[in-house]
Order: structure tokens, then C-alpha cells, then sequence
């Protein structure tokens, strides 16, 4: 308690300062009545005797900086700090009594406790250390930089560095930028190394296989305890070269190829990169690429024979011929004569092999055509790079002697036509005379040099060619499923149908029936027309057959022939020249006798078909038990019970009742 505040004699006595007396008298009730305000500096001075000073600038407690030295530790100028209610119970000890310094609130702390840095990146692998003052060099030495508070903290530290520190970065990347090996090991590489191994930076470099050579990589194949002297030496003179810590090698020397086999025939050179392929000149580029031999892709029988040190052609090669190293593409037509898928297995189209295709100095002779040894330079391997293509025509001219030529023009086998006039197109495929799947007929025409059609083919009528579709009905009248066998209405064959190719395919043939056969038609449609009254083929076969005859009635015969016949085969009443064979009345002999009721009823059933109806009973019959105006009774045609069922009437002449002067006309039946 402020004491002074309870003596009376503090504010009212004599010895009371002016301010309180004045404050007294005017009633002030307010600290500001009597007293200045105070700062900190002026209560809390702070003994400075530790070291934490050299970072934590400051002589009272709300003048003490952080670290950096400028900036003000802002809690320490705030009472409750110290001594407000949630200060630790260290600090309020420390108030009460009256400690003033650092130790009294604060422990002391090092760089590791609280500099610790993230080390999830590649810079640990040169650069060790898991704390600030512990990373090192990549030569293992601490960065002594990084154990002073001001590299940090101080007024001159970067800005980079100033943020990294306001943010809490706490990874190598927040104030430096990355480096790799290449940015602090670029090599000279002005000597010959750089053939096999290339690579501009020491852990780029690479075997001669083409992987990287990981020993560069690796700091320690240079800076470690056990490198060699001579790389240590290099490592302090700042060598940059191959040379400096490599001898040089080439391939003649430690590629000398033992040649006393044949393979130097045509495989000149006695080291492994000087090798020449068939035509003694040309390098065998593989043998320059160490990687053909040491590559990871070499195969097994190299790698061991560069693992026994062997220096033979047999080492890694078998002796080999043309089909191995000759394969020729055969996606052209060519293949279809001249088979064979490597050149010296390449045949003539009458299967012998072609020899100087298996001679070396064919292709890589000095006589060789200049297309060939162009085909040769660019690695061809096609027919097309040094033969020109023939065509059939020029080979397969057809002897034209025979009756073919009428419908199938063409005077070489390619050019031959159907009788369409098109060209037929199995003739231009080798394979359909020269094909596996080719007849034994047309195989041995080919062997045996056959140039006629009767070499390979029958002749044919049109029946086998000229199949006709007969579901028309005209096959009532002109029978025929062949076109040469269809026939006239006489019964005989159609001779323009089956012996005159030109009726249908020729220059004068109709329109229409040359449009039938473009199209392929087979039908009698296709050609002739349908309507049975065509004036062309069946002139008046509608109006000619219409005849006054007694057998016509008006519902019953009707006057048209053809019509009441349905179409009957014509020749029943003509014969082949359309003449009429018999009489043209009904009762013609032949046709329909003379006609009588039992002879009419055999066709016409009941009596219904002509008495069908009761009006016409009523009309000529009166009431039963009277006489009509035909003079009949009902029991002249009514047997027992009156009714029409054939048990009804039975017992009758109903030929002599139905008889009358002119047969059907009877009774004004028919007229």
C-alpha cells in the first residue's frame, strides 16, 4: 500500500506541494490531480552484465530488443506482463523481489534450440547438419557464417534473408537458391573423350555405354578421405579435364580383332572399329558405338565375350548368309510370281531361284548398276529399288484363234472381257493362274506355256451361264429355266434366245435389254413386257378372242375367251403358228361337246347355279297344285317333299326337260 496516501498530513499539511493543496482545494479526485505519469525506463532499469546483450540491445526492460537489435520486445512494455495477473509465477517472484536482469524471467537459449532447420531437401547430402550452426561445406567444415546472430539478423542482412526470418522460414531455400554439380564442376571437354563419354559437367559424364557415370556424382569420389592423390591434387589445382584425373584410351588400342577367319573376305579391318561391312569400304558404325558391346541392351553373348576378353568375329557373330542379312520387303505384287522373302531365296515366276541374287558383287560388286548401288547406299529393300515393274500384258499374250473371241474381246490375258464387254479381273491376279489355290488344269497350262483359253477353260452354252428366274407367269405359255431353253407358246425353243449371243449383248440389241443385262436381270420382265395384249408379241390377244357363241349369257360366260379360260395354254386351241387347230363355237370337238344337263351340272354342280333364286321360281312357277306358264307341275321336277336338296329331286329326265331347240338357250336360259 502507498502509505503516504494514509498520512492526513501527506495532502492536507503544511508541507503538502502546492499541485496537492491546489488539487485539494478543487476537489480532484484523480491520480493526474497529483501526479505525473512515469515510464518505464524511469522505474525499470535493467542490469546489463550478461551476454545476452550482444543480440539483445537495450539498458531498460521496455527498451530490450530482439535479436535483430532494433526491433522493441513490445511484452515487455505492456504491466501486465509482469505484473498482471496471468504473469508466469517466475516473473512475479522475480517483481517481488525486485530482480532486474535477464536471468530473473528469461533461462538462457543456444542457435540449436531454436534455429533447428528442415533438411527435407537434397542440400544434406553435401551439406550436413540438422541446426543453423551445425550445417557444414561440402568439405565438412561448419559455415561459421551461420553461427553469428547478425548474418540474420544484422542490419546488413540480405533482405531475403530479413523475410525468411520474419516468416519463420526454417529450409536452406529460404535464403538460398539451389546449385547442382554441373553450376560447380563444368568440365573442358576440348579432348577426345567427349566421343564416348559425353557430358559437359562432372556428373553428367557418362561411360561409354551412355549411363551416367555415378562415381562423379558422388562428392565424396573427390573430396572424400580415400580419393586418390591424384584427384586430390586435381581437386586443389582446380583441374577441370578429363586429363586431370583420367589417362586417355581409343579403340584401336584396346580393340585389336584377331582376323584369320574368312570373315575378312569381304569384312575388311583389324580393329573392331575399323570393320567394313560387305563392300569393304563402308564402317560398321555399330562397332564405333561402345554401347553396342558395353550398352545395357547388348546382348548376352557380346557382354560375355567382352567379359572374357575375347577379339574374334565368332565371339559375337555367327557366320552367316544371305537370308540372314538380306530380307526383302515383299508388300509388293511382285511376290505373287517371284516368291521368296530374302534375296537370295527370291525366285523366277517358274520357281527356280534367282542365282545372282546370291552373288555379293551383284549388289556390291564395282559392276553393279549405279540404281543398284544407290538401292544398296540407301539400305533398300524392295523389288521397286532396282527393277522396274512389268505389267501381264507384255507377257501373256493370249492366241485368239478360237469362237471365244465373239463375246470375250482381248487379245492379252489382262484385257480379256466377259461377254458384258467388261474386263474380267482375275485374269489380272497373278495368283489365279500362278496361286497356290490355282486348278491343276491352270497350273499345267502354265507349266506347259498354254496361251489359248482352251487351256484353262471349257467352252459353254448359254444354259450354264443364263440361269432365268421363273417365278413370272409367263412359264404358263413359254416353259424354260435357262434362257436358251425357254420356248414359244408352240412348244419350241426360242432360237434367238439360244444360239444368237448378239440378241441380247449385241449393237442392235433394245435399250431395254441392254440395260437388263448391265443390270444383271433374269427375269422375262427384264426384257419383254408384261401386258399380255402387246402389239409386239401378242398382237389382238384380248380383242381376237372375243366371240358371239350360244354358251355366252350374261352373267355367266363371259365374252372374252381369255378371260373365262384364265389363260389356258395357248396351244390347246393353236398350234405353234398361231393357227386355230378347231371350231371357235363352245361345243367345238375337242373343247365342249354338245351340252346336256348331266353334263352341265358335272360342272356347275347344283341347279342352284342357274335357279338361285326364288323370284325366279315365282316367276315362271305358280303356287303347288298348279300349272305355270311353262306348263310344268311342281312334281315334274320335285320328287316327294318340295325342296332343292339332290334326295329332292331325283327321278327326273332333266335332260329331256331341259332339251330345247337351240341346246343352251333353252327357255331363255342361254342366249
Amino acid at each position: 500500500v502507498a502509505t503516504k496516501h494514509a498520512l492526513c498530513a501527506t495532502c492536507h499539511g503544511a508541507s503538502a506541494s502546492t499541485r496537492t493543496k491546489n488539487a485539494v482545494a478543487a476537489g480532484g479526485a484523480t491520480c493526474a490531480s497529483c501526479h505525473d505519469g512515469h515510464n518505464i525506463p524511469v522505474i525499470h532499469a535493467v542490469s546489463r552484465t550478461d551476454q545476452c546483450i550482444d543480440c539483445h540491445k537495450g539498458t531498460t526492460l521496455n527498451t530490450v530488443t530482439f535479436s535483430d537489435g532494433t526491433t522493441l520486445a513490445t511484452k515487455h512494455a505492456l504491466c501486465a506482463t509482469c505484473h498482471g495477473a496471468s504473469a508466469s509465477t517466475r516473473t512475479k517472484n522475480a517483481v517481488a523481489a525486485g530482480g532486474a536482469t535477464c536471468a530473473s524471467c528469461h533461462d538462457g537459449h543456444d542457435l540449436p534450440v531454436i534455429h533447428a532447420v528442415a533438411r527435407a531437401d537434397a542440400c544434406v547430402t553435401c551439406h550436413a547438419g540438422t541446426d543453423l550452426n551445425t550445417i557444414k561445406f561440402s568439405t565438412g567444415a561448419v559455415a561459421t557464417k551461420h553461427a553469428a546472430c547478425a548474418t540474420c539478423h544484422g542490419v546488413s542482412a540480405p533482405t531475403r534473408t530479413k523475410n525468411a526470418v520474419a516468416a519463420g522460414g526454417a529450409t536452406c531455400a529460404s535464403c538460398h537458391d539451389a546449385h547442382n554439380l554441373p553450376v560447380i564442376h563444368a568440365v573442358s571437354r576440348t579432348d577426345d573423350c567427349v566421343t564416348c563419354h559425353a557430358g559437359t559437367d562432372l556428373n553428367t559424364i557418362k561411360f561409354s555405354t551412355g549411363a551416367v557415370a555415378t562415381k562423379h556424382a558422388a562428392c565424396a569420389t573427390c573430396h572424400g578421405v580415400s580419393a586418390p592423390t591424384r584427384t586430390k591434387n586435381a581437386v586443389a589445382a582446380g583441374g577441370a579435364t578429363c586429363a586431370s584425373c583420367h589417362d586417355a584410351h581409343n579403340l584401336p588400342v584396346i580393340h585389336a580383332v584377331s582376323r584369320t577367319d574368312q570373315c575378312i573376305d569381304c569384312h575388311k579391318g583389324t580393329t573392331l572399329n575399323t570393320v567394313t561391312f560387305s563392300d569393304g569400304t563402308t564402317l560398321a558404325t555399330k562397332h564405333t558405338s561402345c554401347a553396342t558391346c558395353h550398352g545395357a541392351s547388348a546382348s548376352t553373348r557380346t557382354k560375355n565375350a567382352v567379359a572374357a576378353g575375347s577379339a574374334t568375329c565368332a565371339s559375337c557373330h555367327d557366320g552367316h548368309d544371305l537370308p540372314a542379312i538380306h530380307p526383302v520387303t515383299r508388300t509388293d505384287s511382285c511376290v505373287d510370281c517371284h516368291t521368296g522373302t530374302t534375296l537370295n531365296t527370291v525366285t523366277f515366276s517358274s520357281g527356280a531361284v534367282a542365282t545372282k541374287h546370291a552373288l555379293c558383287a551383284t549388289c556390291h560388286g564395282a559392276s553393279a548398276s549405279t540404281r543398284t548401288k544407290n538401292a544398296v547406299a540407301a539400305g533398300s529393300a524392295t523389288c521397286a529399288s532396282c527393277h522396274d515393274g512389268h505389267d501381264i500384258p507384255v507377257i501373256h499374250a493370249v492366241s485368239r484363234t478360237d469362237q471365244c473371241v465373239t463375246c470375250h474381246t482381248g487379245t492379252t490375258l489382262n484385257t480379256v472381257t466377259f461377254s458384258s464387254g467388261a474386263v474380267a479381273t482375275k485374269h489380272a491376279l497373278c495368283a489365279t493362274c500362278h496361286g497356290a489355290s490355282a486348278p491343276t488344269r491352270t497350273k499345267n497350262a502354265v507349266a506347259a506355256g498354254g496361251a489359248t483359253c482352251a487351256s484353262c477353260h471349257d467352252q459353254h452354252d448359254l444354259p450354264t451361264i443364263h440361269a432365268l428366274t421363273r417365278s413370272d407367269g409367263c412359264v404358263s405359255c413359254h416353259p424354260g429355266t435357262a434362257l436358251t431353253s425357254v420356248k414359244l407358246s408352240n412348244g419350241t425353243v426360242s432360237a434367238k434366245h439360244s444360239t444368237t449371243c448378239t440378241t441380247c449383248h449385241g449393237a442392235s440389241a433394245s435399250t431395254t435389254v441392254k440395260n437388263a443385262v448391265a443390270a444383271g436381270s433374269a427375269t422375262c420382265a427384264s426384257c419383254h413386257p408384261t401386258t399380255v395384249s402387246s402389239t409386239t408379241l401378242h398382237p389382238a390377244y384380248d380383242t381376237g378372242h372375243t366371240k358371239s357363241n350360244s354358251c355366252i349369257s350374261a352373267g355367266c360366260h363371259q365374252t372374252n375367251l381369255i378371260t373365262t379360260h384364265a389363260r389356258k395354254t395357248c396351244a390347246v386351241c393353236h398350234d405353234g403358228a398361231k393357227t386355230l387347230t378347231g371350231s371357235t363355237t363352245c361345243s367345238s370337238t375337242g373343247c365342249h361337246p354338245t351340252v346336256t344337263f348331266a353334263s352341265h351340272t358335272a360342272i356347275h354342280d347344283e341347279c342352284n347355279n342357274c335357279h338361285n333364286s326364288m323370284s325366279w321360281h315365282s316367276d315362271y312357277y305358280p303356287p303347288s297344285g298348279t300349272v305355270g306358264a311353262l306348263g310344268w307341275a311342281c312334281s315334274d321336277c320335285h320328287h316327294g317333299t318340295v325342296g332343292t336338296a339332290a334326295a329332292d329331286l331325283s327321278g327326273v329326265d332333266w335332260d329331256t326337260l331341259h332339251s330345247g331347240d337351240s341346246g343352251c338357250s333353252v327357255y331363255e336360259c342361254h342366249y
